[in-house]
């Protein structure tokens, strides 16, 4: 993790969408990861800001896919559900994985988006 250039690191504050994506994408392994072949980009995030490189690590390595219309949204807070799907997919974690007559969590209805995902990372049994 790396804080600010004013030298904080802001430990109440909530974390944004690129914020995430700068800490996960140190975590790729980086040999052979070909950023051109794969990434598309996203339509909100321009040539020379900050976490470009970062978002198309993680779009080639198939991490994160963005908004349907095409956005990444950096400076949005993320969500729970955003950001255990993001590191699901780094770590290779998939709902298959999840053991039969696992818990549901009482908020999370069995049609929400990230539903498999929360429950793949769950402890909850």
């Amino acid at each position: 993790m790396t804080g600010y250039s004013d030298g904080t690191f802001k430990p109440n504050a909530s974390i944004t969408r690129a914020e995430l994506a700068a800490a996960l994408a140190k975590l790729l392994p980086q040999s052979g990861l070909n950023t051109s072949a794969s990434a598309t980009g996203f339509r909100d995030l321009a040539a020379g800001h900050w976490v470009t490189e970062a978002a198309a690590q993680l779009q080639a390595a198939g991490v994160i896919t963005g908004y349907a219309d095409g956005s990444f949204k950096p400076e949005q807070a993320i969500t729970r559900a955003e950001a255990v799907t993001m590191i699901n997919r780094l770590i290779g974690l998939d709902a298959s994985t999840t053991q039969p007559g696992a818990g549901e969590w009482t908020d999370v209805a069995s049609a929400y988006w990230a539903h498999d995902a929360i429950l793949a990372a769950s402890m909850k049994r």
